[in-house]
C-alpha cells in the first residue's frame, strides 16, 4: 500500500510516530521534529500534519514579473573549481544557480528533495535508497543519471583529497583501509533511477550532509568553472574579488518550472561595510549577502527591507591543541575561564544573538542538552595562569580584519590581558587569513549553522577531518559521536550529547561565545526572497518589481 506521507510512497519510518508523539507532548521542539521526520523521508506537508499544523503556503507567484538582473553584494572567492572543496558559503551561492544539490534544507528547517525525488532509510539507518528525479537535464542536453549521482558521492568519499570536507559528511561510507568508499557501498541502478547507499555503520546525518553547500552535483569530468550543470542559470563570468554573472538558461526548460530573472550579477565591494551601504544608496545593488550587526540600524534607517533569521551561525575562538602552549589543558581551561561570553556578544555582535556555551551545540539543534550555566571567573583564571608559570606570556591571537570577527577577538584579547597574559593581536585580510586557517595557533573563525549538532561536531572536531581547526584528537569523543550518529531517537541522542558537550567544555579547546542572529537587506523591488539560515541563495523564484 502506498503511504502518501512519505516522499517515495514507502512505509513510514518506524521512529517517526514516536518523534511526533514527543513533539506533541512538548518533549521535542517543532523544529527538531520537522528536521528529523523529513530527513527520514516524510513529506513536509505530512510532517506538519502529524503535529496538527498546516504546512507554510508557498508564496503565490502569479503576479511575478519577468525580466531584470538581480544585483547582489557578496565577496567573490577563488578556488571555484571543485564543489567538494568549497570552504565558503559564497562559493556555493554562485555555483548553486547552475549546479544543484540532491537535497535542500529549507528556511522552514525541513529537508526537501531537489535532484532527488525522494529517499527511504531502513530502521537502523544503515541503508538509504535515493530516487533520482526524472526529467532533469544538464545544460549540455544530456539527462541526469543515477550513475552520475553515484560518481559524485564516490568523489565525496575520497578522504585523502586535500580540502575535501565532504568526506566527513559521508564518513559512514568510507573504508578506513583505503580512505575511499567501501566496495559495494554505493550502488547505482540507471534503469530504476536509484542509488543505494550501504553504510558501514548507522548514520542519521546522511541526508543533512547532502544539503550542505559543498554537496553540489557536478557533471563527471568537468570543473565547476566550466559551468556544466542542471540549474536554471548559466555561468557567464567569474572573477575573484571582482564579481560573477549568470544568465537564465533559455536553451532548455528547467525541471523546476518558471524562472523570472534574466540574470544575476554578484559584485564584490570588499570588507568595508561603508562601501556596501554606499552602493545601496547609489542604486548599484538590490540585495546583500549579510548585514553586519553594526550596520543593521543604518540600513533600517535608510529604508531598506530587513530580513532576519535566528540560526546556528557562530564564531569560535579556538586553540590549536597540538601546538605549544595550547597543548597544556590547564592553560586552555584558564583562558576559557577568563572570558565572559555575555560580554563578547555585547561587544562583538551588538548583543544580537544568543549566548553560547563553548561546545558548538545549541538550542537550534535537536539533540542539544542543557548543561549547568558557565560564567567568567577572573580571579581563578589569574591564579591558575600564574601558578602554571604563564603570567606575562605573550600569545599571538589571529583574526580577520573587519566586522564581528575583529570586534569579538579584540574583546577576547582585552579580557585575557586582564588575566595576566600579553596578547599580540594579528589582524589579517581574508585573502591571507584563510590560506592556512586551520593552522593558526590561536584564532577566531566563523561557522555557518547546520541542522544537526552531530553534523557540526563531525565536521569540526572529529579526529583527522579536514576542517578540524583545533587539531582535537580524542578517541573517547569520537566514539561518543559515533554512538550519537547511530541513534535515531532524539531523547536517547540528547543523553549522549550531554556527555559530549561536557567533554568539550572540560577539554577547553575553544571559546564559542554566542549564536548570531543573521541579517540581510534589500531594496523594495526584490520579491520572493527568503533569507536562509545558512546564507544559501535560491534565486530561481525571485523577481524584481520595479
Amino acid at each position: 500500500m502506498v503511504d502518501k506521507r512519505t516522499l517515495t510512497g514507502a512505509p513510514l519510518h518506524p521512529s517517526v510516530e514516536g518523534f511526533a508523539k514527543a513533539a506533541r507532548e512538548g518533549r521535542l521542539s517543532r523544529r527538531e521534529f520537522l528536521a528529523q521526520a523529513t530527513a527520514l523521508g516524510v513529506t513536509a506537508t505530512a510532517a506538519y500534519g502529524m503535529l496538527g499544523l498546516a504546512a507554510p503556503a508557498a508564496e503565490a507567484a502569479s503576479h511575478a514579473k519577468q525580466g531584470g538582473r538581480l544585483k547582489v553584494s557578496m565577496i567573490i572567492k577563488a578556488n571555484f573549481t571543485d564543489a567538494r572543496i568549497f570552504d565558503w558559503s559564497e562559493l556555493g551561492n554562485v555555483a548553486r544557480h547552475f549546479l544543484e544539490p540532491l537535497v535542500r534544507w529549507t528556511p522552514d528547517f525541513t529537508f526537501t528533495p531537489h535532484l532527488l525525488s525522494g529517499w527511504t532509510a531502513n530502521a537502523d539507518a544503515t541503508q538509504y535508497v535515493l530516487s533520482v528525479r526524472e526529467g532533469v537535464m544538464w545544460n549540455n542536453g544530456e539527462a541526469l543519471t543515477a550513475s552520475q549521482v553515484a560518481w559524485n558521492i564516490e568523489r565525496w568519499a575520497e578522504a585523502d583529497v586535500d580540502g575535501n570536507s565532504m568526506a566527513a559528511r559521508v564518513a559512514s561510507l568510507i573504508d578506513p583501509d583505503t580512505n575511499k568508499a567501501k566496495a559495494g557501498s554505493i550502488v547505482a541502478d540507471d534503469a530504476a533511477g536509484t542509488v543505494t547507499l550501504n553504510l558501514i555503520k548507522p548514520d542519521i546525518s546522511v541526508i543533512a550532509g547532502m544539503s550542505d553547500y559543498p554537496a553540489l552535483i557536478q557533471y563527471p569530468g568537468k570543473s565547476v568553472s566550466e559551468g556544466v550543470g542542471t540549474g536554471p542559470f548559466r555561468l557567464t563570468n567569474y572573477e575573484p574579488e571582482v564579481g560573477a554573472s549568470l544568465d537564465r538558461n533559455d536553451d532548455h526548460a528547467w525541471w523546476g518550472g518558471d524562472v523570472y530573472l534574466d540574470g544575476i550579477d554578484y559584485i564584490d565591494f570588499g570588507t568595508d561595510p561603508a562601501a556596501e551601504v554606499g552602493a545601496f544608496e547609489a542604486g548599484e545593488v538590490h540585495l546583500n549577502f549579510q548585514t553586519d550587526a553594526e550596520q543593521v540600524a543604518t540600513m533600517d534607517d535608510l529604508g531598506f527591507e530587513r530580513y532576519e533569521v535566528a540560526t546556528g551561525a557562530t564564531i569560535v575562538v579556538r586553540m590549536h591543541t597540538d601546538t605549544a602552549p595550547y597543548d597544556n589543558k590547564a592553560l586552555r581551561q584558564a583562558i576559557v575561564k577568563a572570558v565572559s561570553n555575555e560580554d563578547l556578544l555585547a561587544l562583538g555582535n551588538n548583543g544580537l544573538g544568543l549566548v553560547a556555551e563553548n561546545h558548538h551545540v545549541g538550542p537550534m539543534h535537536e539533540e542539544y542538552a542543557k548543561l549547568p550555566p558557565i560564567s567568567r571567573d577572573m580571579e581563578a583564571a589569574k591564579k591558575e595562569i600564574a601558578d602554571l608559570g604563564f603570567a606575562g606570556t605573550t600569545l599571538d591571537l589571529y583574526s580577520l580584519d573587519a566586522g564581528y570577527r575583529l570586534l569579538t577577538t579584540d574583546a577576547v584579547g582585552a579580557q585575557l590581558e586582564e588575566a595576566g597574559l600579553n596578547i599580540n593581536r594579528i589582524v589579517m585580510p581574508g585573502s591571507t587569513f584563510w590560506t592556512n586557517w586551520t593552522t593558526h595557533s590561536f584564532s577566531s573563525t566563523n561557522w555557518n549553522g547546520r541542522p544537526l549538532g552531530t553534523q557540526v561536531l563531525s565536521l569540526a572536531y572529529r579526529s583527522g577531518v579536514k576542517w578540524n581547526e583545533t587539531a582535537y584528537n580524542n578517541p573517547e569523543f569520537d566514539a561518543l559521536l559515533d554512538k550519537a550518529e547511530a541513534t535515531a531517537d532524539v531523547e536517547a541522542r540528547r543523553a549522549i550529547m550531554a556527555k559530549i558537550e561536557a567533554m568539550l567544555q572540560d577539554d577547553a579547546i575553544m571559546i564559542q561565545p554566542y549564536w548570531r542572529s543573521l541579517f540581510a537587506h534589500s531594496t523594495p523591488e526584490v520579491q520572493g526572497f527568503r533569507m536562509h539560515q545558512a546564507f544559501e541563495h535560491h534565486f530561481e523564484k525571485v523577481w524584481l518589481d520595479a
